[in-house]
Formats: structure tokens, sequence, C-alpha cells
């Protein structure tokens, strides 16, 4: 799958590579630092493995939801946010896959799914390409949270 966000790995955009526009367009969100432990689960901090497959973003989505976090066998990681200069799923970033404050999952083939979430109720803290800040509610349609994920998918998000 070719990127479509501003930032990962290997690779560097410009502004004028934004054609959806900065105003519509996510930087960077909030997300909990783990609780370091493999011992205990924390669902919004830790990763977990729910070892399916899944075909699609919703798919991912259902499959790790689906799962009993409380059975320490779907424990992935644990050490989100350190060390934090590393660019690394459990450091520093995070996908528009499933919605803010959703559980964070990982599946074979290296395919992540890393969630935007914070201790705020409600919702997460969101950067955007213009230099604003926004509050995302937990509860944002689904295709405008993925939309500002992107760069590049000329969505028109009229509202969020």
């Amino acid at each position: 799958m070719k990127t479509n966000g501003v930032f990962f790995s290997g690779e560097a955009r410009q502004i004028a590579e934004i054609i959806d526009g900065t105003a519509q367009t996510a930087l960077f969100s909030e997300h909990i630092k783990g609780d370091f432990s493999d011992a205990i689960a924390t669902e919004k901090s830790d990763t977990f493995r729910p070892g399916t497959y899944p075909a699609t973003l919703d798919d991912a989505m259902r499959d790790c939801q689906a799962i009993d976090i409380t059975n320490l066998s779907f424990q992935g990681v644990s050490d989100v946010g350190a060390p934090w200069i590393e660019g690394y799923h459990s450091t520093t970033v995070y996908h528009h896959v499933a919605y803010p404050n959703h559980r964070s999952c990982m599946y074979p083939s290296g395919r992540i799914m890393t969630t935007a979430n914070s201790f705020h109720p409600g919702g997460v803290n969101l950067l955007l390409a213009d230099g604003s800040v926004r509050f995302v509610t937990d509860n944002v349609d689904l295709t405008i949270w993925r939309g500002l994920g992107t760069r590049n998918g000329e969505e028109k998000l009229d509202s969020y």
C-alpha cells in the first residue's frame, strides 16, 4: 500500500504535496505512554496481537475489539512512547485506521494499527498541517477521521 500521509519512514513531503489542504490534513496526535509491563494489559496504551489476517481496515478494527485483553496471550507491545526519538509504531507513530481512543493492534506480516489516544474524556487533540489544533471526538465520522490522515486523498471534509 502506498502511504498517503505527511510523515512516514524513509520519505519526506513538502507543503505543496498536501493537496487535501493543510486545514484538512493531520500531522500529529496524542498517544498515551505505555505501562511497560507484559504482565498486565492496559487497553488504551498497549498494542495487542489478535493473530488474525484482516483483509480490510474495518476487519482490523473488528478483530482488535473482539479479543479479550485480559488474556495475556494477546499482549503485544507495552513500551509505547519510549524511546520517543525512534519513528516506530509503538514510540511516536499512529494511524488513522480506527477511531481515536480505540485499541491498538498489530497483525502478522508487519501490519499495525496504532491509534491516537489520550486521557481527555471523549477525544484527542490533533495538530493539523496549517498549525491549528482541534479536539476530535471519539465518535468522529470514521470516513472523516481516515480522510484527515491523508494528504492526497482529495476528501472534502466539511466538518469534524
